[in-house]
């Protein structure tokens, strides 16, 4: 899937941002712009799909995995390839995500509306463009990163690792410092909620005679928000004790929403498409602005139920988690390697302003190429031109 998805949405991007160049109707501008937002966040995907395999494969060769058995938490769940990788993969999902929803209600626009139709592009316009893409990307970037910034680790960090301490051993979180610290100073601390920065400062204190002999303050590296798995991507699987929950559900749902925006805009579409068709059923032109129309139609209902099939399971499997009707933790890799990441091999085929689709029959069928060429239908060629085609 990772390659798939790196190679496609690479030449996708690449073919997308020679368009751009030449474009200049404002529709189609606007289209390309995000068509090349979803390419983008896609590719980011396959990156991390590729770079999460190649380093499973090292560390599985690596002493048989013992080695990563014995420095799961102090060199990976802790480290900061783990973060980039999660960090990736969010920007990634997320930015073709709200790509798609803006791209979706924009065609829904551009067909309903005649404000932008012949409308050519202006250094304003591509400014205004310009700026909106960049809000989202940004956007996404603070979506990231932000379960990694220090002010706000109570609320992300999911636990604290000391290497080389026979006594503190694998990834504490608070609720066994807490144990621990109650087992050392008396119950006083378990009266109120500790904080990282406390509990470090505590942890520190009880190995005085430690620091004393030159080994050095004992430090707990913390195990990130991403660092929640091996496979280090956003927590949507939570419960109702993780700190991580308000965050995680309101991603959930702005996810959901996107969904939601995303398929009652294609359904728009559709019908719009199925009145047309029938527009020209009774008006007896049926021909090849019908057979048009018929293959949006299919696009459209393929489109709906690729991003049903990614997103409504995964969110379906995080509910039951949170309520604890199931324990969704060991299909955790399933859902978040297999089913999430399917759109992004899929996106570059339905969003097809590169030709893929004819670049790889040609490379397949070359004697086909004259075929392919009189049967590809892109939905963007429709909401591009901010039309629906009726006939010839």
């Amino acid at each position: 899937i990772g390659i798939m998805a790196a190679f496609l949405n690479t030449i996708a991007v690449i073919a997308t941002a020679k368009q751009l160049y030449a474009e200049k109707s404002i529709i189609k501008l606007s289209n390309l712009a995000f068509v090349l937002l979803i390419a983008f966040g896609d590719m980011c995907v396959g990156i991390y799909l590729i770079a999460i395999s190649t380093f499973d494969t090292r560390f599985k060769a690596d002493n048989n995995g013992l080695t990563f058995c014995k420095h799961r938490f102090d060199e990976w769940l802790s480290g900061g390839i783990c973060a980039a990788m999660g960090v990736l993969s969010t920007f990634g999902s997320e930015l073709s995500l709200f790509a798609m929803t803006v791209l979706s209600a924009f065609r829904v626009y551009c067909v309903k509306s005649k404000t932008l139709r012949g409308t050519s592009t202006s250094w304003k316009i591509k400014g205004a463009l310009v700026m909106f893409s960049s809000f989202l990307v940004l956007t996404v970037l603070l979506i990231s990163f932000i379960p990694l910034i220090d002010v706000a680790e109570d609320f992300f960090v999911n636990g604290l690792v000391y290497k080389d301490n026979p006594l503190l051993i694998g990834g504490l979180d608070k609720e066994k410092h807490n144990e621990i610290l109650q087992a050392h100073y008396g119950n006083f601390y378990l009266k109120r909620v500790l904080s990282w920065r406390a509990i470090r400062t505590l942890v520190k204190g009880m190995f005085t005679s430690f620091n004393d002999h030159g080994h050095g303050p004992v430090i707990g590296k913390k195990i990130h928000f991403y660092g929640n798995a091996g496979v280090c991507l956003f927590k949507f699987f939570v419960t109702p004790d993780d700190p991580q929950k308000a965050y995680t559900w309101f991603i959930i749902i702005l996810n959901a929403v996107c969904f939601f925006v995303i398929t009652f805009s294609y359904i728009i579409l559709h019908l719009i498409v199925k009145k047309s068709s029938k527009a020209s059923v009774k008006e007896k032109r049926k021909g090849k602005g019908s057979d048009k129309n018929a293959a949006l139609n299919r696009k459209i209902t393929l489109m709906i139920t690729t991003d049903f099939m990614c997103w409504i399971p995964f969110i379906v499997v995080c509910t039951l988690h949170y309520t604890e009707v199931m324990n969704a933790t060991p299909w955790y890799s399933l859902f978040s390697i297999v089913f999430v990441p399917l759109n992004s091999v899929i996106n570059p085929l339905l969003y097809d302003t590169a030709g893929l689709i004819d670049f790889l029959q040609k490379k397949l069928k070359p004697s086909d190429k004259k075929e392919a060429n009189s049967t590809r239908i892109s939905i963007s060629a429709a909401a591009n031109s901010g039309t629906i085609t009726t006939a010839n």
